[in-house]
């Protein structure tokens, strides 16, 4: 039998447990029934502070249709998203036209989302479904969450103030992107506990690089509907043949880069996915959204061709020389570096994309410390200082050269653009533009290369 100290203190224990657990049962949880359909409103403006007036606003809309609950306890939802931009400098207005993007999330009641390739870096969900406090404890002092792709981190806390139902929180945004564009985003969100949704959100944003700015940003909750449940299932179903039917396209544009020489074929492939779930498509939504992919397809065929001859005039070619020195005013040149695989990472500051993708160039250059691999970036930025604070900022320590002029040798057009040069001073891979596997992809290349010095020296 236990003694009277033992019953107490497991008395106690239990207790404890007991209480923690009806406290942890009070946190504030999403609530994503299936059919569930969510809409919101938003719209942001923001005027320059310095130099000449400016303003920048926005409108557009969420939607969110929950279709289903996943095995894991996840909830699969339909993301509808819509944006009209809308600049006045100087008392000249320009319009954008309504942007729509759709994408699907796999959210859990704690705000944990599963990635996947359709939310990509364009279709940011957090704004309303940021992450919930784990435990009373966190909900009581704060909590915070890490988004290392994007290179920030968002710290929320508890406010004072509201009752019943409404919770409400602020969150500040920071991290690696905020400290290079000198930015600041604070926002207070309106949480119903009842409803397990945000109804509101209502933030203040600055900016202190490139213009120097202040703004406003609002979210509402504007409907709260439920879906037939006879409608889910195809719904589901039509949206997954669209997601499918999107990857497929993207990969074969995206291979185009390495295999120039069939960008016809790889185009025609593209246009074939989509076809074929244009065919299949039951649902009015993703019979929309293929037939504007069909339509636009002809003039991201144009391009993706342009690009194939740009890639085929510079691919399996010698490098061209150059001679420049590096930010600290070392001399370097190219041929400096024959014996070694080059990857050449052409940045500046102002390229946001840029800034994504230094993180794995980092990794790039670490994975092949002491190997025969040179890293350069290769910045552009017209003032050294933006060059400099970037490599203060992200802890660059692989050389960075002062490339001005040496884009132009290469025929580089967008950024970030990451050439990689063989041993043999041979242009042996192109890529432009972000990819959450840079760094997969580009290191498989370079292992490639490497190979068959690697072979040449084994006994």
């Amino acid at each position: 039998m236990l003694n009277s100290s033992i019953r107490f203190f497991v008395l106690i224990v239990a207790l404890g447990g007991s209480l923690a657990h009806a406290a942890d049962a009070d946190l504030p949880r999403y609530k994503l029934p299936s059919g569930r359909k969510l809409a919101y409103t938003m719209s942001s403006s923001s005027k320059s502070v310095q130099g000449p007036p400016s303003e920048v606003s926005s409108t557009g809309s969420w939607q969110f249709t929950v279709v289903r609950e996943n095995p894991d306890g996840s909830r699969r939802v339909i993301v509808r998203s819509t944006s009209t931009y809308t600049q006045v400098i100087e008392g000249q207005k320009v319009a954008t036209p309504e942007r729509v993007s759709l994408a699907y999330a796999d959210i859990f009641a704690d705000g944990r989302m599963l990635p996947n390739k359709s939310l990509g870096m364009t279709v940011d969900i957090s704004s309303i479904f940021p992450p919930l406090p784990s435990d009373a404890q966190r909900a009581e002092k704060g909590w915070s969450h890490d988004d290392p792709v994007k290179l920030e981190t968002m710290t929320y806390a508890p406010k004072a103030g509201g009752g019943g139902d409404d919770w409400t929180f602020t969150a500040d945004q920071s991290g690696l992107m905020s400290k290079v564009y000198l930015t600041t985003e604070k926002s207070t969100y309106h949480f119903d506990r009842a409803k397990g949704v945000v109804t509101s959100v209502d933030g203040e944003t600055s900016q202190d690089f490139g213009v120097h700015s202040k703004g406003t940003e609002t979210l509402k909750l504007e409907s709260d509907e439920t879906v037939p449940a006879d409608q889910l299932a195809p719904i589901a179903a039509d949206f997954e043949l669209l997601f499918a039917a999107k990857e497929t396209y993207t990969q074969k544009l995206q291979a185009i880069d390495h295999e120039p020489a069939h960008a016809d074929a790889l185009l025609n492939e593209a246009k074939a996915a989509v076809d074929s779930a244009r065919a299949q498509a039951k649902t009015d939504a993703v019979k929309a959204e293929l037939d504007k992919m069909i339509q636009e397809h002809d003039a991201y065929a144009k391009g993706a061709l342009d690009g194939a001859e740009h890639i085929k005039q510079v691919l399996d070619k010698p490098a061209p020389d150059w001679q420049a020195t590096d930010i600290d005013g070392k001399p370097l040149k190219l041929s400096d570096f024959r014996g070694k695989v080059v990857v050449m990472d052409f940045w500046y500051r102002g390229c946001g994309w840029c800034m994504f993708a230094t993180p794995q160039v980092k990794q790039l250059a670490e994975d092949f410390k002491g190997q025969p691999v040179a890293v350069l970036g290769m910045n552009t930025d017209e003032d050294e200082k933006d060059a400099r604070f970037v490599i203060d900022a992200m802890g660059m320590t692989y050389p960075t050269v002062k490339a001005a002029g040496i884009p132009d040798k290469y025929g580089v057009e967008g950024f970030p653009t990451m050439i990689v040069i063989d041993p043999q001073g041979v242009i042996r891979e192109v890529h432009t533009g972000y990819s959450p596997t840079l760094r997969e992809d580009i290191g498989k290349r370079i292992k490639e290369l490497l190979a068959p010095a690697a072979a040449a020296k084994a006994p």
